[in-house]
């Protein structure tokens, strides 16, 4: 009795997938073609606080776009490591019942040689997916911190006006020394350098 154990192309929406994947990943190129604008033209922005804004919103939109991205390639890889496991019991039956090197076995195993392939691109998609993720959530804590650094800098030299020269911070905390710069009466170029 002959078995048909290949894999049939097209199974349950995988065309919606790779549809759904070529939509998120064309939202991804647009947001990183946006970004490069948004960070040419900070030089002509009036304010650090508008460039900052700007690029955290693109940023933002891209972190939900990979996000989505990571959701389609996760559930497509669960679904292909569903079919490698069904691929593996097909190719143990029929070297079972048809010889280990019976055209079954060997059709069965191409198949599933196939699909393990699948899998492992999918898998490195997540992985760089996740990689990505990763990088522009860790650019947005870099540009909020760079925003609180500057707004404590703003806030402290509002509060105190100039440092006096005994005021001067001139060791310890470097924080401290660069939110003084220029403050410093007679100092500043020594802590900017």
């Amino acid at each position: 009795m002959a078995t048909d154990v290949g894999i049939r192309l097209g199974v349950d929406g995988e065309k919606e997938f790779r549809s759904a994947l070529a939509g998120v990943n064309s939202q991804i190129k647009n947001l990183n073609s946006e970004m490069k604008t948004v960070v040419s033209s900070m030089s002509g922005m009036n304010s650090a606080e508008d460039a900052a804004a700007k690029k955290n919103d693109v940023l933002a939109r891209s972190v939900t776009a990979v996000k989505q991205k990571i959701s389609l390639i996760s559930g497509e890889y669960d679904r292909a490591k569903g079919r490698l496991a069904e691929l593996g019991t097909a190719l143990e039956n029929a070297r079972q019942e048809f010889g280990e090197n019976s055209d079954e076995a060997l059709r069965a195993q191409k198949a599933y040689n196939k699909q393990a392939k699948t899998v492992n691109d999918l898998g490195t998609q997540l992985n760089n997916a996740t990689a990505d993720l990763n990088r522009m959530e860790n650019e947005m804590n870099d540009l909020g911190d760079s925003t609180d650094d500057t707004a404590d800098a703003l806030d402290s030299a509002g509060n105190s006006g100039r440092y006096s020269e005994s005021e001067c911070p001139q060791s310890g905390d470097r924080q401290r020394r660069k939110s003084a710069g220029r403050c410093c009466t007679g100092y500043g170029r020594r802590f900017h350098r």
